[in-house]
């Protein structure tokens, strides 16, 4: 093989076999059935090349590629596109234990010099029967089961269950743009509430999509496809001119509200034009910047390398204020919120879940609480639904809350009731 040639076969970053050898070695499979073949994919590889650097970013690349080729269970290995590894397993009785077991290798942290990362990898497990006919039927399998995969189960088996949901996200993201260009996409408000009188003192902006055919889309569905794609960016935005409206509306009918919290995908940070779109809006609304925070989820955050940094800064230069959303959802460090210069912590649901009766979830909710006052943060508690939970967290210190024990989420014109009726129970 000439050097050209191997330029052309060999990815020079891992030294894997590029694309055309792999779907080759996938065609020889074909029909089924044969070995179960994988694809593992490092997520949002687009927006660390922004952050990090392609250099660091085909370290984090290479680092996967030699422990793929350790494995034991792996018979053969190769290149789909950058950060998209095609795997052919050893046989054996149970595919998705191997691929699980695998994926556990790869999301070791890894060492880039300055900054250390767990890879945010995701498995899809193809058994070829007869009925794949040809390569893109894989290829399909593959973008259904990486497209559907979640922090639960982050390995997913392609049957025909999946290939249903396949369909499904197509039409969700190719409905989705004209959604929100045409106001399909709309938001509601839930109130958070200081803990102890449940006074409202802030609300949080979620997103609502009901479809012409498919009905009402859960906003984790949705968001999850915009944010595979540059969609993120316009349902960004969408999220920040409603919410930045909906604050001068109030305004305009004698209702002050503290806060507005909107949430802010970690691909938006990668977009250098942020904190401009931002500052615009809040001035064509003639909005004081202080009333708007925004939300952006621990694993964010607490990874600001880069340009995500470089954003999450221009914000705050803007005058916007920055909450570390789901904390405690992750596997971070509490001692990182020293590093990070936000406002509020919101306490994932699941760290509240059980404090009431569990000694040890008390335990790391009152540390977590107490840490991030040191560190002159507040702290909102998510998803509080019961008495028990409310009565241990004004124990505890916590500042505010959020849940269904005192609020679901609201219309904009029911916030302005909610807010009337309840300054005017505290005035008497």
């Amino acid at each position: 093989m000439t050097r050209l040639e191997k330029l052309a076969r060999v990815d020079t970053a891992t030294g894997l076999t590029r694309r055309w050898g792999a779907l080759e070695r996938i065609a020889t499979q074909l029909p089924g059935p044969g070995p179960a073949l994988v694809m593992f994919e490092i997520r949002r590889l687009r927006a660390l090349n922004s952050a990090l650097g392609h250099s660091v970013v085909d370290r984090l690349l290479a680092t996967v590629a030699r422990r793929l080729q350790e494995q034991r269970q792996v018979a053969w290995v190769g290149m789909l596109a950058p950060g998209r590894f095609y795997v052919e397993l050893v046989p054996a009785d149970d595919s998705i234990s191997q691929a699980a077991e695998i994926l556990e290798d790869l999301r070791e942290p890894v060492d880039l010099a300055r900054w250390v990362r767990v890879p945010d990898i995701v498995g899809a497990v193809v058994h070829t029967t007869p009925g794949h006919l040809d390569v893109d039927q894989v290829l399909r399998d593959f973008e259904t089961g990486t497209a559907s995969a979640s922090e639960e189960e982050r390995v997913v088996f392609v049957d025909e269950e999946h290939r249903s949901s396949g369909l499904r996200r197509v039409r969700v993201e190719s409905d989705l743009s004209s959604a929100i260009a045409g106001g399909d996409v709309t938001f509601r408000y839930q109130p958070i509430v200081r803990i102890g009188d449940a006074q409202p003192i802030a609300v949080e902006s979620l997103a609502r999509w009901r479809h012409h055919i498919l009905g009402p889309i859960r906003p984790d569905e949705f968001v999850a496809v915009a944010e595979s794609s540059p969609l993120i960016h316009a349902l960004g935005d969408h999220a920040l001119s409603d919410a930045i409206a909906a604050i001068a509306a109030w305004r305009s009918s004698g209702t002050m509200i503290d806060l507005v919290h909107v949430n802010v995908s970690a691909v938006q940070l990668t977009d250098r034009q942020l904190a401009d779109r931002v500052a615009t809006m809040l001035d064509d609304h003639a909005v004081d910047p202080a009333r708007l925070e925004l939300e952006v989820t621990e694993s964010a955050v607490l990874d600001t390398s880069g340009l995500w940094r470089d954003t999450l800064q221009s914000l705050r230069d803007v005058g916007v204020r920055v909450a570390i959303d789901d904390f405690g959802a992750g596997f971070s460090s509490l001692l990182s919120l020293r590093d990070v210069a936000a406002d509020t912590v919101k306490l994932d649901r699941s760290m509240i879940a059980g404090i009431a009766s569990d000694v040890g979830a008390r335990s790391l909710v009152q540390t977590t609480i107490d840490l991030a006052h040191t560190f002159g943060m507040h702290v909102v508690a998510e998803g509080v639904e019961t008495d028990d939970d409310h009565e241990v967290l004004l124990e505890m210190g916590c500042d505010l809350g959020q849940g269904w024990l005192w609020h679901r989420d609201l219309a904009a014109d029911e916030v302005a009731d909610v807010w009337t009726s309840e300054c005017a129970t505290e005035s008497r």
